[in-house]
Order: C-alpha cells, then sequence, then structure tokens
C-alpha cells in the first residue's frame, strides 16, 4: 500500500542557493509590473481551462460524488475511524492532509521544550488537532503554543460577504476560544492592513511554523482562481514572515502557477527561506488545483532581504532579478 501511495504523491524539491551577490531592487518591478508573461505556462493554462469547460454541464453534486468516488485516499477517513479507537479531533480530509505532511516533513515540528505556532484562514480547526495529535503522540512533554485566525463567523461583516466557515464547535471549545485571534477589528480578515501589526505584537516573531491555508469559492469564475487568489496568498505570506523566526517553517496552499503574479511569490519564498517543497499530498483531493507549498528554515539573510516595515504591495529587498531570476525561472 505504500508504494501505491507514493507513486500517487506529487512532490518537488527546490534548494535556495545563498551565496549569491545581493543587488537592492523593488519588488514592485516583480509584483506591481506584471506586464511580462511565460509562454509555455500560458498555453497550459490555455489547455486546463478548456479541460475545465467540459465540465460546464455537469450537476457540481453529481460530479462530486464521482470525484469522490474515484478518488484513491477517499477511504482513508472510514478507515481511520473503522480502526482508531479514540477518535482524533475534528477527523476530516484537512486532518488527513496535515498529518501527511507533518508526517513527510516532521522537521516542521522539531522543537526543544515549546512549540510556537500560528494557523492563518485555519477555520474549521483541522491542522491545529492534526499537529496536536503528531506533537503529543511522539513527545507528550512538548508545549504546544498555538494561535488560529479565521474570518469571525459571529461578525456582521461576514455575513455580508458570506465567507465564514459556520463550523465553530473547535472555535468556541472552552479550551480553544482564547486561541483564536480575529484582530483589532474583530473581523479575522487578514487582508486588512491593520491585521499584520495586530497578529505580530500578539504573538511575536518567534515562530516555529506558520501554517496558510485560505480559500476563496472560485465555482463561478474558475479560470481566474490564480488571479483571485492572489491577494490572499500575499497576506499570508507577508504576515508569515513577520511571524516566524530564523529557521521557522511555512507551509501557505497554493493553487496553479501560470500568472507573474504567482511566480513572484514562488521567487521570493525562494530567496529567503533555504528549501522549498512542492507536495500535493495523497489525501488531498486528486481532481482539484490546490498544491500546498512547503518552505523550510528561514534564511538568517531575511534581515537584509525583507524590510519588516513594508506594507502588503510595495516590498523592498534584495533580489537580483538578473541572474538568479533568469535561473529560477
Amino acid at each position: 500500500m505504500n508504494s501505491v501511495f507514493k507513486e500517487h504523491q506529487q512532490l518537488f524539491h527546490f534548494q535556495s542557493d545563498q551565496n549569491f551577490d545581493f543587488e537592492c531592487m523593488e519588488v514592485a518591478l516583480c509584483f506591481q509590473n506584471c506586464d511580462w508573461k511565460i509562454e509555455h505556462l500560458q498555453d497550459l493554462k490555455v489547455d486546463l481551462n478548456a479541460t475545465k469547460s467540459l465540465l460546464n454541464d455537469k450537476n457540481l453534486d453529481e460530479w462530486g460524488k464521482h470525484t469522490t468516488f474515484t478518488d484513491i485516499s477517499s477511504f482513508i477517513i472510514n478507515e481511520m475511524k473503522r480502526r482508531l479507537k479514540r477518535q482524533p479531533e475534528l477527523l476530516t480530509r484537512a486532518w488527513l492532509k496535515f498529518y501527511e505532511i507533518l508526517s513527510e516533513f516532521p522537521a516542521l515540528t522539531v522543537a526543544d521544550n515549546e512549540f510556537r505556532a500560528v494557523y492563518l484562514c485555519e477555520a474549521p480547526g483541522a491542522f491545529v488537532t492534526a499537529t496536536n495529535h503528531f506533537l503529543k503522540s511522539r513527545d507528550s512533554s512538548v508545549k504546544f503554543v498555538w494561535t488560529a485566525n479565521t474570518l469571525n463567523p459571529y461578525h456582521e461583516e461576514s455575513d455580508v460577504f458570506d465567507a465564514a466557515i459556520v463550523e465553530d464547535r473547535f472555535i468556541r471549545h472552552q479550551n480553544a476560544y482564547e486561541h483564536w485571534y480575529f484582530g483589532d477589528d474583530n473581523t479575522g480578515n487578514i487582508l486588512h492592513k491593520s491585521f499584520l501589526n495586530a497578529l505580530r505584537c500578539k504573538v511575536g516573531n518567534e515562530c516555529d511554523l506558520v501554517t496558510a491555508d485560505g480559500g476563496i469559492n472560485c465555482v463561478n469564475s474558475p479560470d481566474k482562481q490564480e488571479l483571485l487568489m492572489y491577494p490572499l496568498i500575499t497576506a499570508e505570506i507577508f504576515i508569515a514572515l513577520n511571524c516566524l523566526k530564523v529557521g521557522g517553517c511555512l507551509v501557505v496552499k497554493f493553487f496553479t502557477l501560470f500568472e507573474p503574479q504567482t511566480i513572484s511569490l514562488v521567487f521570493l519564498l525562494f530567496n529567503v527561506f533555504r528549501e522549498l517543497f512542492a507536495f500535493k499530498p495523497l489525501t488531498s483531493k486528486q481532481g482539484n488545483s490546490e498544491n500546498p507549498h512547503l518552505v523550510h528554515k528561514l534564511s538568517n539573510l531575511y534581515n537584509e532581504i525583507i524590510d519588516s516595515q513594508f506594507s502588503f504591495y510595495k516590498l523592498r529587498t534584495t533580489i537580483s532579478g538578473k541572474t538568479k531570476g533568469d535561473n529560477f525561472i
């Protein structure tokens, strides 16, 4: 069975070369002047969207049942419920996905006596409970200190946009509620510029791990999913860089990587972390476009590369846009 799983896992590893000469430049050249394209990626995008359009006349509920039936990992949840005497908290596909990530990359949870983590866009909370299960099953003495964020399901702004996840059992749990953070405006919206500083004041910049599992309902515009997700992923990454310690790790969910804006984000991660893994877990539904990127060990060059006082869309860094950018692409 393990060999079958390995055949279906998708993993790519990139090692960052930190020994190159830095040249100061505005990342706005990458993030704001996105009039460049990579033609073969654009061709792939056209082909993918053409294939997706074949589903336009399909009933979504029926299609969902079909993809679940044909998914190689769909049996795992029921099998775990059958085998385990004590059920993990929030045993969902998200729980399985993150537990698989932690199992494949145990270095994400390396800690001495205390493990500090921040979970962005986390509701209903499966990444938190998967981490707790993983940590405690290996060393019960490790203190797990965590803060989670999501759109506040009790705030009127969430009702307006109909975007919050209403599954709130873990949010309102008496032992968990104090760990959920919705920002100084109580909305939980990480796109609000005040959120970054407010969260950093709460958790500091010594976190071992940050996860970012945000998503937007793109069912009406599946061909624009990557661009619609870009502002959210950008906010997640910049918040993470302000909360992680040197040597810390980030797990952030990307989707497709066709557009220059998204490629620029991956390029940024490639420069500020020592290793980058693109990994789609087997337990992630194979028919969707999500592709978690794991970036391991924030570089000790971080302070030289990124000014911690940046705003979301004006970031000053020291990336060599000529030599390293060409090699990266």
